[in-house]
C-alpha cells in the first residue's frame, strides 16, 4: 500500500508543505492514520479517503507552523527568536516586525 499510494499522496502534499523533507514526515503519519482508522473506513474510494487523510495532515503543520511564526512576530523574545535590545529604536522594531510579518506571508 505505501508503494503504491506514495506518489499520489506526496503529489497532495507537497504543493501544501513546500518541502520535501517535511513531505516525507507527513506522509510517514498519513499512513500512522490510515492504519489506526482503518476500522472506521466506511468504504467508498480508498484512494479519495487517502487522500483527504493526507490533506488533513498536510493543512494541520501548516497551520501550526503558522501560530508558531505569529507567536515569534508577536513575542520574539519570549520563544527565543530574534528580539531587538532593549535600546533599540521604534523605527528598528517596525522594521523588524515588518520583516517578520513578510516572512510569515510567505508560508
Amino acid at each position: 500500500m505505501v508503494e503504491l499510494f506514495s506518489p499520489f499522496l506526496l503529489a497532495i502534499i507537497m504543493p501544501i508543505v513546500c518541502n520535501p523533507v517535511t513531505a516525507e514526515d507527513i506522509l510517514q503519519e498519513t499512513f500512522i492514520q490510515v492504519y489506526r482508522s482503518l476500522p472506521r473506513y466506511r468504504g467508498g474510494s480508498f484512494k479519495h479517503w487517502l487522500a483527504r487523510i493526507a490533506t488533513n495532515k498536510a493543512i494541520d503543520w501548516k497551520r501550526k507552523r503558522r501560530q508558531s511564526l505569529e507567536t515569534m512576530v508577536e513575542y520574539p523574545e519570549q520563544v527565543g527568536g530574534p528580539g531587538l535590545n532593549p535600546g533599540s529604536s521604534v523605527e528598528d522594531e517596525v522594521i523588524h516586525k515588518e520583516t517578520l510579518a513578510n516572512l510569515l506571508s510567505l508560508c
